[in-house]
């Protein structure tokens, strides 16, 4: 499938949500979160974490590597940011194979 990039990860959710002809309660449901959760990612309100990110790729069909290149582009400027969280999540997710 085409994976669209768009400037923020909130825009790239929606622009592939959209492609995979999914709503937002569709995808809330995949992923085990509500309609306004994903609403508020889509806006750039919240950011999810680093498990929703990988779950939101997977259930659109997308390949999660541009999803987390723009998810770490926030996360590297936060101070919670964990990198050994993230590489054994990536681990996790095959994205090391």
């Amino acid at each position: 499938m085409n994976f669209e990039k768009e400037k923020s990860l909130g825009k790239t959710v929606k622009v592939n949500r959209i492609r995979s002809d999914m709503s937002q309660e569709d995808l809330a449901m995949k992923i085990g979160t509500s309609k306004q959760t994903i609403s508020l990612i889509e806006n750039d309100k919240i950011l999810p974490s680093f498990q929703i990110v990988v779950s939101i790729a997977k259930s659109l069909e997308r390949d999660v590597d541009i999803f987390l290149e723009q998810y770490l582009e926030k996360v590297l400027f936060a101070d919670n940011f964990n990198f050994n969280d993230y590489i054994s999540l990536k681990k996790k997710t095959g994205g090391f194979e």
